[in-house]
């Protein structure tokens, strides 16, 4: 995109400006501000709106008793297995069988810590739901 053609539609951002890589007037890379752009704000609303459903579903697996509450923050943050491996130490093979209600219930203490720890939040949000 052109350095001129760069978007300033209203935004998502509340003011703030995002960074944009654009071709300037002589055709070298460069960077240029945009406020928003229709398209992206678009585009952004329906993953959100997407995001909110995959939430609400894994919220009520936590609710039937099909899940545990691990399987909605995994959701909550966008993260899977890998991801949380990653974060926590644990092996995928454990993550599974945390993400069972037995299992979750069977966690020590030091283990809920490190999966608080992983996604940033304290143990008691960790172990409860909305």
């Amino acid at each position: 995109m052109k350095k001129e053609d760069v978007p300033q539609d209203a935004g998502k951002l509340g003011g703030l400006m995002e960074l944009a890589y654009v071709v300037s007037a002589s055709g070298a890379y460069t960077t240029a501000q945009s406020s928003g752009w229709s398209a992206k704000n678009v585009a952004n609303d329906l993953v959100w709106e997407e995001l909110g459903r995959h939430q609400e579903a894994a919220l009520r697996e936590v609710k039937e008793g099909r899940k545990s509450p691990l399987a909605y923050h995994m959701v909550r943050f966008q993260m899977n297995e890998a991801m949380v491996a990653d974060y926590t130490g644990f092996s995928r093979r454990k993550i599974r069988r945390h993400l069972t209600p037995d299992g979750f219930r069977a966690l020590e203490p030091d283990d809920l810590r490190r999966y608080a720890d992983g996604f940033n939040i304290k143990v008691d949000e960790l172990c409860t739901t909305p």
